[in-house]
């Protein structure tokens, strides 16, 4: 299972989740600003999962969750991805285990589209966000290690450093500022 749909999906919201284990299922996930490089009106995607065995839930410091309507009211935001079998997903609220055969996309429209093109769209996104930023990298040395940060004229945005990448499996609150 190849974790870069779910990485390009980084900052969606799962707001809902269809379907029976094992079997087909579908996540909604919401990206307006993703969404936005496709024509006409939505909010998100579908990723429909066939031959899905596995999906489970861990909020950080709670009991696994596998009740699909349970999940999608935790909304998870959805931060990273690691191969692996099960898939992982790490999320702002905790940890996301997918194991499935296939993984197809669309629209929320309906309209089928292609990893290519979910990838020019976040590709296009982050380079005009990079343009109007301007930004400059800052690094914050906190209890727990290194946080990297833009500041530019949208405000703060954590991103993605190799050195700091176990941050994005470790809940926010945990992290301390000196």
């Amino acid at each position: 299972m190849d974790p870069t749909l779910w990485n390009l999906l980084h900052d969606g919201t799962i707001e809902r989740i269809e379907g029976t284990l094992p079997g087909d299922v579908s996540l909604h996930v919401r990206i307006d600003y993703l969404r936005k490089g496709f024509p006409g009106e939505g909010t998100g995607f579908v990723v429909h999962l066939s031959g899905c065995s596995q999906l489970t839930f861990r909020p950080y410091h709670e009991p696994e969750v596998s009740d699909f309507s349970d999940i999608a009211t935790l909304s998870p935001e959805i931060l990273s991805a690691e191969p692996g079998d099960p898939l992982t997903l790490s999320c702002a609220e905790g940890v996301l285990a997918l194991r499935y055969d296939t993984a197809t996309l669309s629209l929320d429209a309906g309209e089928a589209i292609t990893l290519s093109q979910l990838d020019a769209a976040a590709t296009a996104y982050w380079d005009a966000w990079s343009a109007r930023n301007k930004a400059t990298r800052q690094t914050v040395t906190g209890s727990r290690g290194r946080q990297r940060f833009m500041r530019g004229t949208e405000g703060t945005h954590r991103v993605h450093d190799p050195v700091i990448s176990d941050r994005y499996r470790r809940p926010i609150a945990a992290i301390s500022f000196t």
